[in-house]
Order: structure tokens, then C-alpha cells, then sequence
């Protein structure tokens, strides 16, 4: 440890403003670290790299502290280094549908920009859209509609990342079709922050559905529910999301005694009518084994509310609670 006081030194880099000594909250799986830093640029976050490797300090990156109980708990922690002010779009060009945008950028600011123009970013982590784009790559964070869209390490082109030195890398690409070697941002997703802190990200967008329609169907049976899934795979359909509930799930949504269940969301590029009308049931190869799928007036009642409005996190992961996504 060199003379010179490792707090007057990070107050030096990031501000004294943004330097907290062991503030509450922000305990990693219950180690308490001695200060948190909220680094302004990624040129500060490579500055208290440098800093904690010469102080040998022990550094662990935070979003919106939503995954701070992943991984093995720290032996210790001197620095916890907040990245919310790291929330920049860096570029975006929407012809292209791709994106580079900070770490600290939060999913809903993200979304709301993206929507001007059609667009998305289809991720939907649970924790909701209050979480930002570095967390949810580096806890490997995805949701169901991980079923169409894959997780965020297939919508990662590229990213920035600081090493444990300090040293500023750059790894993959910023167009979707790129052959460069190494996929290094690819070893980042879900590396909890140990191969290093991601502080940019250029990300695969897609278009944003015209209109959505959720239905939840309730089975006697884990087998009648496997049976239903097989025949909506088999059909033209392209499933937005599709969750499996255990009774225990189901329950919560209002269907006690159902044994499993299966949550449908589907989206159309028509206009929105065509989600209410029902279309999902109308598809022949589901209509094969009607007794296998055929919901009740009560599933049909929970269908309607979720069908009018649904937002990005879903009405009905809302009704239902966590334990949709803990059964997905």
C-alpha cells in the first residue's frame, strides 16, 4: 500500500461527490465494501482500475444492484464501482439495427428511444426494465422472451470493456454479420464482472411488434400441457413468449387445482383486433387434440386483461408474481 490515502485518490478521479464510504445497500452477498465510486466516463473507470491494481483493492461493478447475491460471495471488497452514470446511447443508427450504448443505460430509457423507431432491444430480465444494460450482460440475465430472441449473449455484437490492469479492450464487431476472430464479448455475458467491467455494449436489435396477445392455459395434467406445447411448436406460429407455471404458479392466477399451465404471448404485425379475435386458437394443427388444450372461462377472463394492455414486463408476469419466471 503506497502513503497516499486510496480515498483522496479516488476522490481525485471520479470527485468527492461521487466517492461514499461504505454507504448501506450495497453489501455483496453480505460483504460490505469500504467505499462505492460512480466513475462519469470510461476513462475514470480505467483510472480506478489502475488505482486498485497498485493498491492491490479488491473491485466489484454494480448496475441497479438487482443481482448482487450471484457467484461465490468475495473473500473482500475495498470498491464497489457504480456504473449508473455510465448512461449514454453512444450510437444508433436505426437503418442498421444496431446499437452502442453504455453500461449504465437503464432498459426502459433504452426502450423508450428504440420505440421511436420501431424498434427493441429483446431483453426481459427479471427485476424489470429498471435494470441496466452492463448488469444484465454480466449476470447473464434473460427472461422468456429468451425463447424467440435467444439471451443478451447472442444480441451482444461487441463490447468495451476495463481490465483488471486498467487497460481499455474493445472485442467484436458493430454490424450483425462480422467474422473477427475471438468472440470476446461473448465471454463476458454472465462473467459476473471477473474477466472485466463492461462499460460499452453494441447490441443486435429487432423490430418491435406491431401488436401483442397473451393467453393462460391451465392443464389438468403436466402431460395435456406438454401435448399443447408440442402442437403450438408444430404450428406456423411464432410464440413471443412462452412460460410453463407449476400449480403453485397457477394458483397465484387465480386457477387452484390446475397441476400445470402454460402461458402463450404472440405477436402480429397486423393491426391489434387481431390478437383479441382469438387467432391463436385458430390454427388447425392446434385444433387436432382440442381436449388437450381447450382453457377454461376462467383462463379466457385472464386472457382479456392481459390482451388489452401489456406492457414490456407483462400484466400477467405482474398477476402472477415471481414465480412465473421462476418456472419459465
Amino acid at each position: 500500500m503506497s502513503a497516499r490515502n486510496p480515498a483522496d485518490a479516488l476522490a481525485a478521479i471520479v470527485g468527492r461527490e461521487h466517492v461514499a464510504r461504505s454507504p448501506s445497500g450495497t453489501a455483496v452477498d453480505g460483504v460490505q465494501p469500504r467505499w462505492q465510486v460512480s466513475p462519469g466516463s470510461v476513462d475514470e473507470v480505467s483510472r480506478v482500475m489502475r488505482l486498485a491494481a497498485t493498491e492491490h483493492l479488491v473491485v466489484a461493478p454494480r448496475g441497479s444492484g438487482s443481482a448482487l447475491d450471484l457467484g461465490m460471495p468475495p473473500l473482500a471488497l475495498d470498491i464497489a464501482m457504480d456504473l449508473c452514470r455510465l448512461d449514454g446511447i453512444v450510437d444508433y443508427v436505426p437503418a442498421d439495427m444496431v446499437a452502442t450504448v453504455q453500461a449504465g443505460a437503464r432498459l426502459d430509457t433504452l426502450a423508450r428511444e428504440l420505440g421511436k423507431h420501431g424498434q427493441m432491444l429483446a431483453l426481459d430480465p427479471y427485476g424489470g426494465s429498471s435494470r441496466t444494460v452492463g448488469g444484465v450482460l454480466a449476470t447473464g440475465a434473460s427472461g422468456p422472451r429468451r425463447f424467440r430472441y435467444g439471451s443478451g449473449r447472442d444480441l451482444l455484437l461487441g463490447a468495451r470493456f476495463v481490465q483488471a490492469d486498467g487497460t481499455i479492450t474493445w472485442g467484436g464487431s458493430k454490424v450483425v454479420k462480422s467474422v473477427t476472430g475471438y468472440d470476446i464479448p461473448k465471454l463476458l455475458a454472465g462473467s459476473l464482472g471477473t474477466l472485466g467491467i463492461i462499460v460499452e455494449a453494441t447490441l443486435r436489435l429487432h423490430p418491435a411488434p406491431a401488436a401483442l396477445g397473451s393467453w393462460l392455459f391451465a392443464f389438468g395434467s403436466r402431460e395435456a400441457a406438454a401435448s399443447f406445447v408440442a402442437a403450438l411448436l408444430a404450428s406456423t406460429l411464432e410464440p413471443e413468449r412462452l412460460t410453463s407455471l407449476n400449480g403453485a404458479a397457477l394458483a397465484r392466477a387465480g386457477h387452484p387445482g390446475a397441476e400445470a399451465g402454460v402461458a402463450v404471448q404472440v405477436s402480429h404485425g397486423q393491426a391489434r383486433r387481431s390478437v383479441r379475435n382469438g387467432r391463436m386458437l385458430s390454427c388447425p394443427s392446434l385444433q387436432a387434440t382440442p381436449s388437450a388444450y381447450r382453457p377454461t372461462s376462467d383462463s379466457f377472463s385472464i386472457a382479456a386483461a392481459t390482451t388489452a394492455t401489456l406492457p414490456d414486463d407483462g400484466a400477467l408476469d405482474k398477476r402472477v408474481g415471481r414465480s412465473i419466471r421462476a418456472n419459465d
